[in-house]
């Protein structure tokens, strides 16, 4: 086949009727001027983009093989969609050799597109896949920290890594007294200072005997920030017993703080600091950036799962009623509800939620449906909703049973805002 009478069937037919030709026509040697005259970056990405959509990952692996090999140069300009793909995939799969050899372009070039990058890590954090992130940081850090192509900060995901794995192995090395010397040398170097109070607060946290609630009331009068770095510490504990990582802990506490900072200002009594109420959260989730190469964002998902733990230890810690409790969980179970609504078919790329231990006051049977769900939206091949609401209700059934009413395409104005590519879903 001549490139150009490809290039006629690349223009009018469907990518995936001939996804056998572009395989066989970049597996060919291409000349500069047949390079020059056709885009063929532009038909890997397309082709990646519809293996996708059809949920033809193995062919995705395939693909990727064949450009490495036959096509390298086009391959390293583009190496990046590859590998956000592939790292979440594999990561779903629960197959951490092909996660860390699915990254390896990210780990060797970190600038070469920095966003997608972050995406990476970040889903990283959130299937704690510790030892690569770790490696992520020994090889980056520095590099993105001195990068005049970046914004001024770039590199504060990588460092808040730093600074709680820091503060678990210090703790988990002697659980009654805080190197504070050690750890500030460590996050120095990491472009992070901790002040006097700071380290008092998190050696309160960590390395004292906790407090109360009635006595944290007394604390937050005169010092609010740190009397949250002091909870935080207690919260750390709570999940560490658990199997978290405090790193993970620490992205879904550092995510409320911001809420109910924004939304709690002014607030005279300990109990009031953490109210939620649901229209305040949604325009928290929606205003947040998107990184606007997600249908469905991975951050934003992590902040809605992981923040039900937040509050089971706010409530275990004697900082909330159970009232209060009962209602933050409903309107993270009403989130929920619309997330999985919304992006029915694309719901497998946040299955990390699932990795994390079920919390107590969320049913077996409900987090077994939610997983279902999840586990078909990577089975089913094509995204007609109908077709999608038709092979989930078993598991639409028993999510409804608890409270969970998960309507498939529905147009709810949660992440309305976040999403900027919505073709993929067909809503």
């Amino acid at each position: 086949m001549t490139f150009e009478t490809y290039w006629e069937k690349y223009l009018n037919e469907d990518i995936l009727d001939i996804y056998q030709d572009t395989c066989t026509i970049l597996s060919q040697p291409l000349a500069p001027d047949v390079a020059e005259e056709y885009d063929f970056g532009e038909v890997i990405l397309e082709t990646l983009g519809h293996l996708e959509m059809a949920k033809r990952f193995e062919d995705v692996v395939r693909f990727r093989h064949l450009i490495q090999e036959h096509q390298p140069k086009l391959y390293q300009a583009h190496f990046e969609y590859f590998e956000v793909l592939l790292v979440s995939y594999y990561a779903y799969r629960k197959e951490h050799d092909h996660v860390q050899s699915s990254a390896t372009g990210f780990i060797q070039e970190p600038l070469h597109h920095y966003e997608l990058y972050l995406i990476s890590f970040n889903l990283l954090q959130y299937y704690q896949y510790s030892d690569i992130t770790a490696e992520c940081i020994e090889k980056n850090f520095h590099k993105v920290a001195k990068s005049q192509e970046l914004m001024r900060g770039a590199e504060l995901d990588l460092a808040m890594q730093v600074y709680y794995s820091t503060l678990q192995r210090l703790w988990e090395q002697n659980p009654n007294s805080f190197d504070a010397e050690a750890f500030v040398e460590i996050i120095k170097e990491h472009h992070f200072s901790a002040d006097e109070e700071v380290l008092q607060a998190q050696d309160r946290g960590l390395w004292q005997s906790p407090l109360r609630s009635e006595e944290m009331d007394g604390l937050h009068v005169e010092d609010w920030a740190n009397t949250l770095i002091t909870l935080q510490g207690y919260f750390f504990q709570f999940m560490h017993a658990q199997g978290v990582a405090f790193y993970l802990s620490g992205i879904w506490w550092d995510a409320m703080t911001s809420y109910w900072v924004s939304h709690n200002q002014g607030f005279m009594e300990w109990k009031d600091a953490f109210l939620i109420d649901q229209d305040s959260f949604e325009k928290f989730l929606t205003e947040a950036p998107s990184n606007g190469y997600q249908d469905l964002d991975a951050e934003l998902a992590a902040t809605v799962w992981g923040c039900v733990y937040v509050y089971a230890f706010l409530l275990q810690h004697g900082d909330i009623s159970e009232s209060r409790f009962q209602h933050a969980l409903s309107i993270t179970q009403s989130i929920k509800s619309k997330v999985m609504g919304k992006y029915p078919g694309s719901l497998w790329e946040i299955g990390f939620v699932h990795t994390w231990p079920r919390p107590q006051h969320i049913s077996a049977a409900q987090w077994a449906a939610e997983q279902g769900l999840f586990q078909k939206s990577m089975d089913h091949p094509g995204h007609q909703l109908h077709e999608l609401s038709e092979v989930m209700q078993p598991e639409l059934e028993v999510l409804r049973t608890h409270g969970l009413d998960v309507e498939v395409g529905a147009r709810e104005p949660l992440l309305a805002q976040k999403a900027e590519r919505e073709g993929g879903e067909g809503l």
